[in-house]
């Protein structure tokens, strides 16, 4: 016999399962990918927290998302997906061609635009999440977790058309706390959209990933009479790495333990929420604060992570060559040894930091 406790204990399979079934059927989804939602979505909505509950609700109901089919990669999706009254270019993307062609997930979202008068307008976007079914249950599990995460924190202010100094459109592209800035001009009767600067990137993956962590252990610590039937079978085909007892993403290590810490030794967890559900910039203000130092900022700290991340893509890039690794090795380290030092210098400053003095700011 049940007791009260365990009758009326919360689950978010059935807190949140009906509203997420009406719209897998309004989507259409196939068993695929209605089994993912069903085991992923609520204990993500449950992570992130039942404040930003509709922000999910609403950008999974706006978002498609996509299996690849006849063997189409990444790059082939990105690339049906985008207008094509749009050219794409980039001076400065981090993640080249290649890199998204072996990519087993991505999250991809496409300005809509309109001509009036000769002027370019933004008249809104689409998104799109894709993701790689393997034999693997569990990374593919994980990416799609990883994927749709991505898109939920690029929900809310993600896109404005701004113009600069010099009267020239640039497209403010928000993905949690990065941004991607593009210049927007009109060319051969086509509308280019040209990336010139990336900012954050390597920090939003470090949170992304650790909040994949996070969202695939809490799934596989549910035990499995709690979880809907429907998905049970994909439940039981999570199997960790032999010798392994948690999950962790082989993806953006470096960044990931960089991200704990800004999230827990810095406790800056709930203000990067709310900048990567909300578009806010909450976090640059109050790590400058901790800080108060001009050799460690929020945009120091980035453009150090950042470079990370393209140390990371180049050793991909450089897998088979030794000598590469060698060669700059010691600049790959360098580079890690500071991003640290500076985020124990905040984590120190932060236990000496009222803690009214940043809710004062936050409000500002």
């Amino acid at each position: 016999m049940q007791t009260l406790q365990e009758k009326y204990r919360y689950n978010p399979f059935l807190q949140y399962g009906n509203e997420l079934e009406t719209i897998i059927s309004e989507k259409e989804y196939d068993a695929d990918v209605a089994d993912m939602l069903r085991l992923s979505f609520p204990i993500m909505v449950e992570y992130y927290g039942h404040e930003y509950k509709d922000i999910l609700f609403d950008a999974l109901r706006k978002i498609s998302i996509e299996i690849p089919k006849d063997n189409e990669n990444m790059y082939d999706i990105v690339t049906r997906h985008y207008p094509d009254y749009i050219e794409k270019k980039s001076k400065i993307s981090a993640v080249n061609d290649g890199e998204l062609k072996r990519a087993a997930g991505v999250h991809s979202t496409f300005p809509i635009f309109s001509v009036e008068n000769g002027e370019i307008c933004l008249l809104g976007k689409s998104e799109i999440v894709s993701i790689l079914v393997s034999s693997n249950k569990l990374e593919t599990l994980a990416t799609f977790v990883h994927e749709l995460s991505h898109a939920f924190k690029s929900y809310q202010n993600s896109m404005n058309l701004i113009q600069n100094e010099n009267g020239e459109n640039i497209l403010v592209s928000r993905s949690g706390i990065s941004n991607v800035y593009s210049s927007v001009y009109m060319e051969n009767g086509k509308i280019v959209v040209e990336d010139i600067q990336e900012e954050n990137v390597g920090l939003e993956e470090g949170i992304n990933t650790y909040d994949e962590n996070k969202i695939m252990n809490r799934i596989l610590s549910i035990p499995v009479t709690e979880i809907p039937e429907s998905c049970r079978k994909l439940r039981e085909s999570l199997i960790l790495p032999e010798g392994k007892n948690s999950y962790v993403s082989g993806g953006y290590r470096q960044e990931t333990i960089c991200a704990d810490k800004l999230l827990n030794k810095c406790k800056l967890e709930q203000t990067v929420r709310k900048d990567q559900f909300m578009g806010t910039n909450n976090c640059e203000h109050i790590y400058n604060y901790i800080v108060s130092s001009p050799q460690n900022s929020w945009k120091i700290l980035n453009s150090k992570i950042d470079l990370a991340v393209q140390h990371t893509y180049a050793r991909y890039q450089h897998v088979f060559d030794s000598e590469w690794f060698e060669e700059h090795k010691s600049e790959i380290i360098e580079n890690l040894q500071n991003i640290h030092d500076l985020l124990d210098e905040c984590a120190t400053k932060r236990k000496r930091t009222k803690f009214n003095n940043i809710k004062n700011i936050m409000r500002k």
